[in-house]
């Protein structure tokens, strides 16, 4: 029964931080515990941080050249929203009154084909 290997101890026999059978350190548990739960956020919010760079409640990104970028292509993509739209109506849909100005105001909307 001597050498059977299961009944041998392991040379190494310090003792360990963390007690995995109690799932708790062996000194200091709460102050431990609680330091590593809040590393574990402070790391979750920086790799959150250097992933996206926007600031939620401000709406903007963090970084002055890819928000000016940013408000740039929105100000592009606002001038052309909408008229592939208008090119896929009918010929008459796209040329009724109401497309052409404002019934109520008398507002031009398209001046090139209201002419």
């Amino acid at each position: 029964v001597e050498d059977d290997l299961s009944y041998k101890q392991h040379k190494n026999n310090k003792r360990r931080e963390f007690d995995i059978l109690t799932n708790k350190y062996v000194e200091n548990h709460e102050e431990r515990a609680q330091h590593e739960r809040d590393s574990a956020i402070h790391r979750a919010i920086e790799q959150v941080w250097d992933q996206t760079g926007y600031d939620v409640i401000k709406q903007c990104y963090l970084d002055p050249n890819k928000e000016e970028l940013y408000q740039q292509t929105m100000h592009d993509f606002s001038k052309s929203f909408g008229v592939q739209q208008l090119s896929r109506l009918p010929k008459g849909a796209r040329n009724r009154e109401g497309m052409l100005y404002d019934i109520t105001s008398n507002a031009v909307r398209d001046p090139e084909r209201l002419a």
